[in-house]
């Protein structure tokens, strides 16, 4: 038997319909890397919020990912999500994103930014891997 790379033809030939009450979700079908596991999932209604303010509301299946996807959003490094981007999508789920920004530091007389979310100094020290001596 040859394993098909095509999803849909998968599905088709288990003899399930996919209709508005459910979704095949692709998250892991990779035939590249050997992994054809399909989803067939029922959507649900999610909401993004983008730094406290509300972005997108969609139905979908899947994983956080899938939701970020769909919505056309970008993270970027040093972005933190309420949810690792791997969890299934569950019944009025509400994803929030906090933006991270940029901070300078200046230890030993070099520069270094890095990218919070927020927090104390010394959160931001150790995010930068900045160990403070005992005369600092």
């Amino acid at each position: 038997m040859t394993l098909s790379d095509n999803p849909e033809e998968i599905v088709a030939k288990a003899g399930i319909t996919l209709d508005d009450k459910n979704s095949l979700v692709l998250d892991y079908f990779h035939p590249e890397d050997g992994e054809r596991v399909v989803v067939v999932a029922e959507p649900h209604n999610v909401a993004i919020y983008d730094d406290g303010k509300q972005v997108a509301s969609i139905n979908v299946a899947g994983t956080v990912k899938s939701a970020l996807d769909k919505a056309g959003i970008a993270l970027k490094d040093g972005d933190s999500l309420n949810y690792d981007e791997q969890v299934g999508i569950t019944g009025d789920m509400k994803i929030e994103i906090t933006r991270a920004f940029p901070v300078k530091i200046k230890v030993d007389g070099k520069e270094k930014t890095v990218n919070v979310t927020g927090g104390t100094v010394e959160g931001v020290l150790k995010q930068a891997g900045i160990n403070l001596g005992q005369f600092d």
